[in-house]
């Protein structure tokens, strides 16, 4: 059982108890034995974690900006607003769907498996900034100013890669025309 007191000075103190019955010679419960443990300390290490999660997630939410993020198989494990805004795809249709297959034009199909795959070898490999053109639900291609960062294990090894971006199709083509 968890609950909360508070101390003198108004401080929430968090408390589990656990009671053991002792019973007579006979079977009968005759009294019970309690153990309390102060864990004030894991509830707010709970709550630190549970805000963190929760301020992430309203920043993988910004609509300005696509964020994905892709494990070691270049698999969709996370794929925001600002994705589904420019690609016109929903979360539920490419979350476990290959980054390559649903997103990269063939033409450069091979260029980006060979650079993911030298970032699973060495992550020293992953360009921090990248260009690159994706291909919108509709077939259009937008071109992406990439921002990456990898996410490793205990062991060192790329568990997945997060890439932030921004649409500059508009601005390169404008740039062109200068």
């Amino acid at each position: 059982l968890e609950w909360q007191d508070k101390y003198r000075d108004g401080a929430t103190l968090y408390v589990y108890t656990n009671t053991y019955p002792l019973y007579d010679i006979e079977g009968h419960i005759v009294m019970g034995i309690s153990a309390n443990i102060d864990i004030t300390a894991r509830k707010k290490m709970e709550n630190d974690l549970k805000n963190s999660k929760m301020h992430l997630e309203k920043i993988m939410e910004t609509p300005n900006s696509l964020i994905v993020e892709l494990d070691s198989a270049l698999n969709i494990i996370r794929f925001n607003k600002g994705c589904e805004e420019l690609t016109g795809y929903v979360r539920a249709e490419v979350v476990g769907k290959n980054w390559l297959e649903l997103f990269v034009p063939e033409r450069l199909k091979e260029a980006v498996k060979f650079v993911f795959e030298e970032v699973k070898k060495d992550s020293a490999v992953l360009p921090r900034h990248f260009e690159n053109p994706i291909i919108t639900k509709e077939g259009h291609e937008r071109t992406i100013l990439w921002s990456n960062t990898n996410l490793k294990n205990e062991q060192g090894i790329v568990t997945s890669i997060i890439a932030m971006g921004d649409d500059v199709t508009e601005r390169k083509k404008h740039t062109k025309r200068l």
